[in-house]
């Protein structure tokens, strides 16, 4: 049970949706968001309490395919995923790119998605479809998809665009019920930057081994947002996420907590 809810709490990233207007950038545009993830997850099962810490790191790689009157597509492929999980004083590291990790349990999943270019469809806000390659990805599916993609730019109207203006939309689906407010704080020559504060309930269910783990959870991510100006494209973000709830597993219910730190880099 404990082994399952680190692999489903090695990467929790909320998912958040921006308001619909054509991006800056031109087609053919290619850039990578390099993200790191690290999870401390405090759990309680048959009378002891345990601390489970992990961490991740992600590079996705994007390229604007078409941009519309209300939306854009983009090709997107995961080049690496590596990190690793600490519990009671056991440690086990993972690298896509090193052939000594590939066989460890659940990466096989990790290596098949791997290079595999989808293309991400974006209309009024909210992404179209899913995104194959991460399905039934443990901590990516369903938490990394979706929505949380049109975070990439910043899709408001040029008039608002300006020092404390502030506006709020939600994200919702099967797994996912968000409310997201935005305030932008600071604004230069080159950058605007975005405070983001989400209200999250997240229903989800993988099934590993043959053994079906549903989580519930609700908490709050509070994240700043830096992008760029002329491009509207993301810079950088950086966030926190603090989450109570249960993961369920053979009739068995597990209390646990979750904080998230996490940063994404565009390159």
């Amino acid at each position: 049970m404990i082994k399952k809810i680190v692999l489903i709490c090695s990467v929790i990233t909320l998912s958040t949706a921006i308001r619909a207007q054509q991006i800056k950038v031109p087609v053919g545009t290619k850039f990578q968001l390099l993200s790191t993830v690290n999870t401390t997850v405090n759990v309680s099962s048959m009378g002891q309490d345990m601390e489970i810490t992990s961490s991740g790191k992600i590079v996705q790689e994007f390229a604007v395919n078409t941009i519309s009157a209300n939306g854009y597509s983009l090709l997107f492929s995961v080049k690496k995923i590596s990190g690793g999980t600490s519990i009671m004083g056991q440690e086990q590291n993972f690298d896509s790119d090193d052939s000594t990790t590939r066989n460890l349990p659940g990466m096989d999943q990790v290596i098949n998605m791997l290079n595999k270019q989808e293309e991400i469809k974006v209309e009024n806000g909210t992404m179209i479809g899913e995104i194959k390659s991460l399905k039934n990805i443990p901590g990516i599916s369903n938490t990394n998809s979706a929505d949380n993609f049109t975070k990439l730019f910043l899709s408001i109207p040029e008039s608002e665009i300006k020092e404390g203006s502030r506006w709020a939309d939600s994200t919702v689906n099967e797994n996912i019920h968000s409310v997201n407010q935005y305030t932008i704080t600071h604004i230069t020559a080159e950058q605007v930057e975005i405070d983001v504060i989400s209200d999250s309930k997240i229903s989800n269910t993988v099934s590993q081994g043959g053994i079906d783990v549903k989580t519930d959870m609700k908490g709050q991510t509070k994240s700043t947002r830096t992008y760029n100006l002329s491009k509207r494209i993301l810079v950088s973000e950086k966030s926190t996420s603090e989450m109570t709830g249960t993961a369920e597993a053979n009739g068995m219910s597990t209390p646990m907590n979750i904080k998230v730190i996490g940063s994404s880099l565009v390159k």
